[in-house]
């Protein structure tokens, strides 16, 4: 078992310093530490609970500001890809693991080294290492639970690793991989508190008795949707058809002229087109479209027509590798191959990652000027 891994950015830069170790933040001894701008909660706040069942919950409740934060949720997703960053999108490039590190040829150790290595990226200042960088277990998957849920995972050996409470307490104190998650190198925001912090938090917690909070505790209440409810009780094979189907469905539409694939996105969905292309950076939404899609079609002639390559479903990821043909203003053909990866909740896209050869797109986008809007 993995607890409290980190999934950051696995693309690779290059390094503007030698790899740099990381220390165990806060934990006492540590003469490096950072000053704690979000400091937990001691044990001794919540002497005032006399039950001790209701005290070990609300320390549970407290330790799930780390347990649930991206620096180690990242890396304990509901399928078997990572999600990356505070806003816990997929991780890019597109990643999956049949065990905890990945496939042949790209493997967690492709990208993540033994440690934190900064680097020249002002978007992306240093990629995360350590010499145990590795996709937790699909058992000790975090993502989508409630607190109660993810709790009882924790204390079960059959899904911890063979731990009992006792080992628990010692891998949160011991384990490097745990200590990362206030070391996560530059252009990442540490877990709260201090793992110090974190380590006297389990203790209390168990030796109030290990207490999980109940699905209907304010600790449960709105984590989970009920659309993402019904879709967690399905089956992974069901959900992960389900969403294949659907968009397959749409780029159909889409070539044959009567629909649009971005007609899944959610309203607060966003959509990054990677890569050094004109037009190259995340959006939202309504951005996207009005910045590049309606102003790419008012330089087409003919609209641009997909011819799907493949189509891969992994949960609640899509990935799609397709060539786009269309005939611009001028006459000339643009033809160009597009990888998008997509996010999907109850149906619907929430993130994308568009990548396309930036050459040919630049050079339609410099090229042809947009056909004026209707009345101007």
């Amino acid at each position: 078992m993995r607890v409290l891994l980190a999934a950051a950015t696995l693309t690779a830069l290059s390094p503007a310093v030698a790899p740099r170790a990381f220390g165990m933040s806060g934990v006492a001894g540590d003469p490096s530490a950072p000053a704690v701008a979000d400091p937990l909660k001691a044990p001794a706040d919540f002497a005032g609970i006399t039950d001790p069942a209701v005290r070990s919950v609300a320390l549970f409740t407290e330790a799930l500001r780390v347990i649930q934060h991206p620096r180690c949720i990242n890396c304990h997703p509901s399928t078997r890809t990572p999600t990356q960053g505070d806003d816990r999108h997929t991780h890019v490039p597109y990643f999956q693991a049949k065990d905890i590190h990945g496939l042949p040829g790209l493997t967690c150790h492709t990208c993540h080294q033994a440690d934190n290595v900064t680097t020249l990226g002002a978007a992306i200042q240093s990629v995360p290492g350590n010499p145990h960088w590795a996709l937790a277990p699909a058992s000790m998957a975090w993502q989508g639970l409630t607190p109660g849920e993810i709790c009882r995972q924790l204390k079960d050996p059959d899904r911890n690793g063979g731990r009992d409470l006792a080992a628990i307490r010692r891998h949160v104190e011991t384990d490097s991989l745990v200590g990362w998650a206030w070391s996560p190198g530059p252009g990442r925001k540490p877990a709260p508190g201090t793992q110090e912090q974190f380590v006297k938090l389990v203790a209390a917690w168990i030796e109030t008795g290990a207490a999980c909070p109940s699905e209907s505790s304010p600790a449960s209440a709105g984590l989970v949707t009920e659309g993402r409810r019904k879709e967690m009780e399905a089956s992974p094979g069901a959900i992960q058809a389900r969403n294949k189907a659907i968009v397959e469905a749409k780029f159909a539409a889409w070539k044959d002229g009567t629909g649009s694939p971005f007609d899944l996105l959610t309203d607060d969905a966003t959509w990054t087109i990677v890569g050094q292309s004109l037009v190259s950076k995340a959006y939202t939404k309504d951005a996207f479209l009005s910045e590049v899609i309606r102003p790419f079609n008012a330089r087409m002639r003919d609209p641009l027509r997909p011819t799907v390559r493949s189509l891969h479903a992994d949960g609640d990821a899509v990935v799609i590798f397709f060539d786009a043909k269309g005939v611009a203003r001028d006459g000339q053909p643009y033809v160009n191959t597009y990888a998008w990866f997509f996010e999907m909740r109850d149906g619907r896209v929430i993130r994308a990652f568009a990548f396309f050869d930036s050459i040919v797109f630049n050079d339609l986008w410099k090229r042809v000027a947009p056909a004026p809007a209707a009345g101007d």
